[in-house]
């Protein structure tokens, strides 16, 4: 064959190969966006199917892979959080629950499965393509929710909340998983419109206006903000990994408690629940104790309101806390404060890495990941993503990307070298 046509065969190889990795990426996409319908009295929801299909795609894509060369680092990777999770799980945690350790083994699995197919297919293919169709699918998705709000848009007249109760009656996504697919269709929006010069400005002004009575939504991006604004710092830097672990020590060493006044509101609950099992479990209660301890340990009744103060004199309710809205709180009880500590320092960090470090070197699809990464790891200190489909799907992108960017510097590497 001469050399056009190995040129020819090669683009047309790269072709295909870039169509079924971005393909595998719509897929990924498409079926955590789909875990968020949910009805309202929870008689029907996906996310048990989504779940399933997840797991079994990851294992397709696996099968597909296994015996190639592959990556080690992260296959050891796989081994050690596997091995700690059983061991926490099984001999060290006091509530965890089996069957969601399972669950969570199966996520692990299916994230590193699919980032370790993407890396093999899409391993000399820019992911553009992938981008593009994020956002157009986001765009389809995001047409029934346009129509659900502007009908009830006189909803606002009593309240936001209103508002996004009306949208989840009418699509069936909740509040804060609408939070999550706004979060998503910005990023990959923003990303593609200035990669190709395009004015998005009434796209992302519809997502800001949906997005801007939703806590997590508002939360991520700003302290995101923050932390590429200040990043550039280097006293920042340091406290990355200083911060998280001075709060580990402080929370352990010291019983804190929560002002009176801030018992009576939900959060305020979660937030004393967690310092007690911050002081009492440094190790954690186990994957999925919460669920079983937080109603036996946290009541509060009508009488415990009065206490508080007279104004809530004629409040009738009791109430048992049983959720955790927040993903910090939900690591601090499932691992305890040190394990807490050093996943927000290594998230920092990484996330140092590829929008401070290596930004320059991130194409369409590995910046939108990055970026994406930093929303959930800012967002979920006021609402709980952390361990469900859609984050283990982010986690599995990052991973991809991590790959990526570390074979893009030893290129550059033998580039700087060769010359």
């Amino acid at each position: 064959m001469n050399l056009q046509g190995r040129l020819k065969k090669g683009v047309m190889s790269s072709s295909k190969l870039n169509r079924t990795t971005a393909l595998t990426v719509v897929v990924m996409y498409a079926l955590s966006i789909l875990s968020f319908f949910r009805n309202e009295d929870g008689s029907f929801e996906l996310s048990s199917v989504t779940n399933f299909l997840f797991l079994a795609f990851s294992l397709f894509l696996f099968l597909l892979v296994a015996g190639k060369n592959i990556n080690a680092r992260l296959l050891a990777i796989y081994l050690a959080a596997s091995v700690f999770l059983i061991i926490h799980s099984l001999y060290l945690a006091d509530y965890a629950v089996h069957k969601h350790l399972l669950n969570q083994l199966g996520f692990l699995f299916a994230a590193t499965a699919s980032a370790l197919f993407l890396q093999r297919s899409a391993r000399r293919c820019r992911m553009d393509l992938a981008l593009n169709h994020i956002v157009r699918v986001s765009f389809l998705l995001f047409l029934p929710l346009f129509f659900s709000a502007a009908a009830g848009i006189g909803q606002i007249v009593n309240s936001l909340n209103h508002w996004y109760a009306f949208i989840h009656e009418t699509i069936w996504v909740e509040k804060q998983q609408l939070g999550v697919f706004l979060a998503w269709m910005l990023i990959a929006s923003l990303v593609v419109g200035n990669k190709r010069k395009v004015n998005h400005v009434i796209l992302l002004s519809m997502l800001f206006l949906l997005g801007v009575g939703i806590r997590s939504f508002v939360a991520g991006f700003v302290l995101l903000a923050i932390f590429l604004f200040v990043g550039k710092y280097k006293v920042i830097r340091l406290l990355y990994i200083v911060a998280p672990f001075s709060l580990a020590i402080l929370v352990f060493w010291k019983q804190l408690t929560v002002p009176l006044m801030l018992l009576f509101d939900i959060r305020g609950l979660m937030l004393q629940a967690t310092l007690d099992i911050a002081h009492q479990y440094p190790i954690g209660i186990g994957i999925g104790g919460y669920a079983a301890y937080l109603p036996e340990h946290y009541q509060f009744t009508s009488g415990d309101y009065r206490e508080v103060s007279d104004v809530y004199r004629y409040l009738s309710r009791d109430f048992a806390l049983n959720v955790l809205e927040s993903d910090l709180m939900v690591m601090v009880f499932t691992f305890g404060v040190f394990v807490s500590a050093t996943y927000y320092a290594a998230s920092l960090t990484l996330l140092d890495y590829l929008l401070r470090k290596n930004k320059f070197i991130l194409d369409g699809f590995e910046k939108a990941v990055a970026l994406l990464f930093g929303w959930y790891l800012f967002a979920g200190i006021t609402q709980d993503y952390i361990f469900k489909l859609h984050w283990w799907v982010m986690v599995s992108f990052v991973l991809f990307v991590l790959m990526r960017v570390r074979l893009k510097k030893r290129q550059l590497s033998r580039v700087h070298c060769g010359a």
